[in-house]
């Protein structure tokens, strides 16, 4: 069996495991909420356990790209269902994170490998890969093709609007490096969340006012437009929101809701992915937060998105636009045990929202 039907053969013994879980969980919760909403459900195309949702331009066209294991990308105009093209070149090894700047795109992968004695599969080692075009091959970076599995690795970026604000980072172990292609450039580490110098327990970073600021908290952002430099930036600690104009002055906001693992600012409200579904926050014309966040104003998210369900990425793809005139994806999974949530499996994956739809569905 060569590494590709055993990757596929790997996913299809997870999946078929996790069925017979979840399966008879809480079917008609959801049954009757998307009645109630009048949605018809779409085919899932992109499922399971997402970590990350980045934005990548070549020859001035926008892409978005995501990973499930495999990866999968789509130009970002596309705002219809059924538009993701599988990444014929994906590594071999299961796809763990992604990240970009101005030039490459960035993946971390993780190779399995049985270990008899527990009778399950265990990380074997991490790589590194890095490829320069959107249908161009990945290659693994020199020095980084075998991680040790103990080792932490977090692949980050800046994941701006602007692709001439993409910084891409990877943190192995307590080290951070900035990433260029197959060079790693080692970056001062510090203590502290939300400075310019990286910590050695940082997840997430912002580009703003020329320089990168880094936090330990995976849901930052700011209000930067494709056409607009930020004016705020933003990391949340918790349901607390802390915002700054200079980089230097923090001021904290409770959005009053669940924990916030991911935020995308739109014109007028923050959208959250949280650990009970999908929500909004109202924010001033000028960027700053107003109101507590709720699951009402968005469509119908409060039925699909639900509490029943945690949101680990958040990604509004014209933030200049109001979040009701925007496309905006969001990724679901369980949020809970088996026995204590009402998610259903077929729904763990990638949603979305298009203005023409009106509606969030399974992507």
């Amino acid at each position: 069996m060569d590494a590709k039907m055993k990757k596929i053969f790997f996913y299809t013994v997870c999946i078929t495991a996790a069925v017979s879980l979840f399966t008879l969980t809480g079917c008609q919760g959801e049954i009757f909420n998307s009645i109630r909403e009048e949605v018809e459900l779409e085919s899932s195309t992109i499922t399971g356990d997402i970590h990350s949702l980045v934005r990548f331009t070549e020859s001035s066209t926008d892409y978005l790209f995501v990973e499930n294991g495999d990866i999968y990308y789509k130009n970002a105009s596309n705002s219809y269902h059924g538009a993701w093209t599988s990444d014929s070149n994906a590594p071999n090894d299961y796809t763990y994170m992604l990240a970009s700047d101005s030039t490459y795109m960035y993946a971390l992968g993780l190779t399995y490998t049985s270990d008899y004695t527990e009778g399950e599969n265990v990380i074997d080692h991490k790589t590194l890969y890095y490829k320069s075009s959107v249908t161009g091959a990945w290659t693994a970076i020199s020095g980084y093709e075998s991680i040790s599995s103990s080792t932490t690795v977090v692949l980050f970026g800046t994941n701006a609007p602007q692709a001439s604000h993409r910084k891409a980072y990877v943190r192995i172990g307590s080290y951070v490096y900035s990433l260029n292609g197959s060079t790693l450039t080692a970056l001062t580490t510090g203590t502290t969340s939300g400075i310019s110098t990286p910590s050695t327990t940082c997840v997430s970073c912002v580009y703003f006012g020329s320089s990168t600021y880094f936090f330990n908290y995976t849901a930052s952002t700011t209000n930067e437009t494709a056409d607009t430099a930020a004016t705020y930036m933003y990391y949340v600690n918790g349901d607390n929101v802390y915002y700054s104009a200079d980089g230097s002055t923090w001021t904290s906001y409770d959005f009053s809701c669940d924990d916030v693992y991911s935020i995308a600012y739109t014109s007028d409200y923050f959208v959250l992915g949280t650990s009970g579904g999908l929500q909004e926050a109202a924010h001033s014309s000028a960027g700053v937060p107003t109101g507590g966040a709720d699951d009402d104003s968005f469509a119908n998210a409060s039925s699909t998105l639900s509490s029943s369900y945690k949101v680990n990425v958040v990604l509004a793809v014209t933030p200049a636009n109001a979040m009701l005139n925007t496309d905006v994806y969001g990724t679901a999974n369980y949020s809970g045990t088996a026995s204590s949530t009402s998610a259903v499996f077929d729904n763990i994956g990638l949603w979305s929202y298009y203005p023409s739809r009106a509606k969030w569905n399974r992507e």
